[in-house]
């Protein structure tokens, strides 16, 4: 079996790829078993590992609404194309070659006007009724659009941006707690401590603690996610 390069995918997958759909890319390779841990951010990537072992193995990531560990095999080769929120992501095929995953992943993946709207309106106001109201729609309209397109609720998405926005100011600055459960939408300080335990598994003051200390948990955090919907796109350094 030919030695797989993750370079040489992405250089021929990227050019085919609406650039609207893609929010940047990463690369990851196992010299043995690792555990990764991985924080909701709103964003799907699409997966292409290889090894020796197993070839070329096609997928999406999930939604997730909490933290969750990983489990990374031996020897692999992962590639991660980082779409962006609002991205339609159509079934993928079975593939068992990495030139045959590259076309399929450019027929996979398309960019919805329609969602993406949704959604950075759901990022912007943290009560769906609100954005429902925005965008000119039925609260039921917005619910179908949502979950037909994501398998997840405008609720989901509502608090994954507000917890999201108060975990980049607890790490970019030094303003009070109180400010920042206000600035971003939660009732008190209590209602954002919960909120931060449910999608990080930290509280504002630890997210706080760990914004001097470089860690793999930080840098998740700090990458551009969900949010980003409400104050246009970035490109991912992932």
């Amino acid at each position: 079996m030919h030695e797989f390069s993750g370079e040489a995918f992405l250089e021929h997958v990227q050019g085919r790829i609406d650039p609207k759909a893609l929010l940047g890319t990463w690369m990851h390779k196992t010299d043995q078993a690792e555990e990764v841990l991985v924080l909701p951010d709103g964003c799907v990537d699409l997966l292409l590992s290889w090894s020796a072992r197993d070839g070329v193995r096609l997928r999406y990531s999930a939604l997730d609404a909490r933290p969750s560990v990983k489990s990374i095999g031996p020897g692999v080769v992962m590639v991660g194309l980082r779409l962006s929120p609002g991205t339609h992501c159509k079934p993928l095929p079975y593939v068992d070659d990495a030139r045959d995953a590259a076309s399929a992943v450019s027929e996979a993946v398309c960019h919805s006007p329609a969602l993406k709207e949704a959604l950075a309106c759901l990022a912007r106001e943290p009560r769906p009724c609100v954005s429902a109201r925005h965008l000119g729609v039925q609260m039921r309209t917005l619910q179908r659009l949502i979950l037909r397109h994501t398998g997840k609720s405008p609720g989901f998405w509502a608090g994954l941006a507000r917890a999201r926005r108060a975990a980049e100011m607890l790490i970019q600055g030094e303003v009070p707690l109180g400010e920042v459960a206000h600035e971003v939408g939660f009732s008190d300080q209590s209602h954002m401590k919960r909120e931060t335990r449910r999608w990080f598994g930290a509280s504002p003051a630890e997210i706080r603690r760990f914004a001097g200390t470089p860690s793999h948990w930080l840098h998740q955090l700090s990458e551009p996610g969900y949010e980003s919907l409400a104050i246009g796109e970035h490109t991912s350094t992932k």
